[in-house]
This record gives structure tokens, sequence and C-alpha cells, in this order.
């Protein structure tokens, strides 16, 4: 739903662009074959992951990487953190039509409420 709301304010046509979300199975050999299993085709990936970028390019699949602009301000942990301090200068940092979602549906709140949360690896 963000994902969808930032592209239609930037303009880019929505018969261009797929969301699917992919479930990590945690099986790297695997990944690729569940990863096709559910998105449409594609011959090339993009990704900043030198993990994924290998398991790609083993399996034949060409792959880039894009500019990161400004990562430490402009990365979901930073925009989070702004919102679990109460420091309204996250919403300068995401599109506008994503800041009345998240007020909408009070996932700042949300994020507060849960905090800075971490998973076992």
């Amino acid at each position: 739903m963000l994902i969808r709301t930032a592209l239609i304010d930037e303009g880019i046509p929505l018969e261009r662009v797929c969301v699917v979300p992919v479930p990590d199975i945690n099986i790297h050999p695997l990944w690729v074959s569940h990863t096709r299993s559910l998105v449409p085709y594609f011959d090339k990936a993009y990704s900043h992951n030198p993990l994924v970028k290998r398991l790609l390019e083993d399996a034949g699949i060409k792959t880039d990487s894009t500019k990161l602009l400004e990562r430490s301000t402009y990365s979901g942990r930073h925009v989070r953190d702004l919102m679990r301090w109460g420091n309204s200068e996250w919403e300068s940092l995401v599109p506008e039509g994503v800041v009345k979602l998240i007020k909408k549906y009070k996932l700042d709140a949300r994020v507060k409420e849960i905090g800075d949360t971490t998973t076992k690896r």
C-alpha cells in the first residue's frame, strides 16, 4: 500500500510495476526458484545485497545496482527512529501520500509502541 502510493506520487504508471512480497525461505539453493514461482518473468534484477546478487547470477540472471541517495537519511530505520523519538522530521523524508496513509492508519503510533525490534540471526 505504501509502495503503491509512493509510485503514484512519483507519477510512475502502475501498469509498468508489479509489487510482490517475497518471503525469505532461508534456504539459499532454493531461493531463486522460490522467487521465480511468485513473480512475473524477469531477466534482470537490482540489488545491493551481495548474497542476493550471487544467488541470482548463479541462476543465470543479470544483476545490477542503483545509486543509493543519502542512505543514512533515507533509510527505513532512520524514518522509524524519528517516529519513535516523536520527531516529525520523518514526514519530510517520505512522499506526501505515504505520510497521509501512515497518519490515517496510525502506523507511526504502531512504530512507537513496538519500538526497536530485532530478529535473531
